[in-house]
């Protein structure tokens, strides 16, 4: 968690696809806001689905730019993510 810590936007439309011993796979079909808000290193939790070293394959609605993000630390709702491919 950053010292400038920026405003981190919430994500929703998140599908658990499948439990590893490393951690759960998700699947989220993100909006263009979502999509915005996952390139930044936090994003909110407001569900409290996430944990650390869950995976976050994310479907963009409009794009055809896939990409996958790796859930490195949780605090409280934030949680601090980071681009694997």
């Amino acid at each position: 968690m950053g010292l400038f810590r920026h405003r981190p936007k919430p994500i929703e439309h998140l599908r658990r696809d499948a439990r590893t011993p490393n951690g759960t796979i998700w699947t989220c079909f993100a909006t263009p806001a979502e999509e915005e808000a996952l390139e930044e290193p936090e994003v909110v939790d407001n569900s409290y689905q996430l944990n650390p070293g869950d995976i976050v394959n994310v479907k963009p609605c409009r794009s055809r730019r896939r990409f996958s993000i790796r859930v490195r630390d949780r605090h409280d709702a934030v949680v601090a993510i980071s681009r694997i491919r």
